[in-house]
């Protein structure tokens, strides 16, 4: 009976021995380790001071998909201390060398159990605690410093709307959410969402009204205001971008694109500058934004494209058909062609190309071309006699100043000008200066009829903007 009981004290004097040197936190983790097979170190690892652990646990239906998933754990619990997502750059070291070399950190155990059908998965990182917390302090320095930058902007977009800069206002809160949006762990998606409802609540109330205008020139005056009503307030100094069909200096077709602005009356007046604008067509006024635009569409093209489908429904459409006052007034024309020896030929490629660019475009000019001879003065009167009623003589000399010739084809240089001419005083009121057209092909006269036909090409597409003035 005293041995039974010595064994008891025993027992007791051990057990308060165990409570002494580890703690009741480590001798329930024993007692829990030892009853759950798994070994201590995935409750409570052992490190030094200068160390961080993190335990990482994996569950599949394979040992490779747990591990996978056990690494993923890992790299979770050191995204989160960091206050930065590190996953996708540092996965492959961690899964290829077992360590990720940045915070000296190891995978130092691992161990393997099953969990029922399951294979469950542990791992026990080890980093460098100085390391690791170095990386984290950079992370908060940065978001303190995106925070910073989201509140100036917001400022900034806050000031600009009480201005009546809605457009500029909507820009500074794109520029926030950009910047929202890139911060890390989701920390900013809340301002990024409010934010970009801010710039929502703008384009909504947008609207773009005609004032006045002019079809024949064409020019327009539009009112750029916060809301539909007629006294809803004015935007100043919105960016707008009209657009409409033109045709190059060869008379092919592309679409143009100009800026203007709203004034300090949320007004915006447009005369197209591109004398190529075709003689009739829309003119199509949309609100332009800047660049900030195109990072959001980087950074979220879902709601980039929604934003702009909003904008999209503000656009102000306005068809026109161009007048040119010299045509009211009658035109002729003869562009007159020249041999390289100086002497006038009975072509008329140049001519007839300079004629069609403007019949496409509806303006019409008859032809003098019979009546050409080699004085200027003999030639103007006998227009003037044949075209009583006409006005303007449109009047070009354009000559052969080079032809070579290389193994596989012919180059042909012609330089020339066009002139446009009041019939009734004989004055020259325009000229196009000398320019100069070349044609290329394997056979010479084809080449020298493809550079007179370029020639009257360009010299159409210099003249647009004399014969609409």
């Amino acid at each position: 009976m005293k041995k039974k009981h010595a064994h008891h004290l025993q027992l007791i004097l051990l057990l308060a021995i165990a409570l002494a040197t580890t703690g009741c936190s480590s001798l329930s983790t024993l007692v829990r380790s030892n009853l759950e097979g798994l070994p201590i170190w995935v409750y409570e690892p052992q490190v030094g001071r200068e160390q961080l652990a993190f335990v990482g646990k994996g569950i599949g239906q394979t040992e490779a998909r747990a591990r996978q998933l056990a690494y993923a754990s890992i790299l979770d619990q050191l995204s989160s201390y960091l206050g930065e997502d590190i996953s996708s750059q540092a996965n492959r070291e961690l899964v290829a060398n077992a360590r990720i070399e940045a915070y000296q950190l190891r995978i130092t155990q691992e161990f393997t159990s099953r969990e029922g059908s399951n294979t469950a998965f542990y791992l026990l990182a080890v980093g460098s605690k100085p390391l690791l917390e170095e990386a984290r302090t950079a992370t908060l320095l940065l978001l303190q410093e995106q925070l910073a930058f989201i509140d100036t902007y917001s400022k900034q977009a806050a000031a600009a709307f009480r201005e009546n800069r809605d457009l500029l206002a909507a820009e500074f809160y794109l520029e926030a959410a950009c910047i929202a949006y890139q911060m890390e762990l989701e920390k900013g998606i809340v301002q990024y969402r409010t934010l970009i409802e801010q710039v929502r609540k703008i384009f909504s109330r947008l609207s773009l009204s005609l004032l006045r205008s002019d079809q024949t020139i064409p020019s327009f005056s539009i009112a750029v205001r916060r809301g539909s009503a007629r006294l809803s307030p004015r935007v100043v100094g919105a960016v707008l971008e009209a657009s409409f069909d033109s045709l190059d200096g060869l008379g092919n077709p592309y679409e143009d694109h100009e800026v203007f602005f709203s004034d300090s009356a949320g007004q915006a007046a447009f005369i197209p500058q591109n004398p190529g604008i075709v003689s009739e067509g829309n003119i199509v006024v949309r609100f332009k934004l800047g660049k900030v635009f195109d990072r959001l569409a980087v950074l979220d093209a879902d709601t980039a494209g929604e934003l702009s489908a909003l904008l999209e429904q503000k656009v102000l459409s306005f068809p026109y058909r161009r007048v040119s006052q010299k045509a009211l007034e009658n035109i002729v024309t003869a562009i007159m062609e020249y041999s390289l020896q100086g002497q006038l030929q009975n072509t008329d490629d140049a001519h007839q190309e300079f004629v069609k660019r403007y019949r496409e475009q509806g303006l019409k000019m008859d032809s003098a071309l019979d009546y050409a001879v080699e004085e200027d003065e003999e030639f103007i009167d006998s227009v003037r006699i044949a075209f009583p009623n006409h006005s303007y003589l449109v009047m070009g000399k354009v000559g052969v100043m080079h032809t070579s010739t290389a193994t596989a084809h012919t180059t042909v240089t012609v330089t020339g000008e066009i002139s446009i001419i009041r019939l009734d005083t004989g004055t020259q009121i325009y000229s196009t200066e000398q320019f100069s057209a070349v044609g290329i092909d394997a056979e010479g006269e084809v080449a020298e009829r493809e550079a007179f036909a370029t020639f009257g090409k360009i010299g159409a597409g210099i003249l647009t903007r004399e014969l609409y003035r």
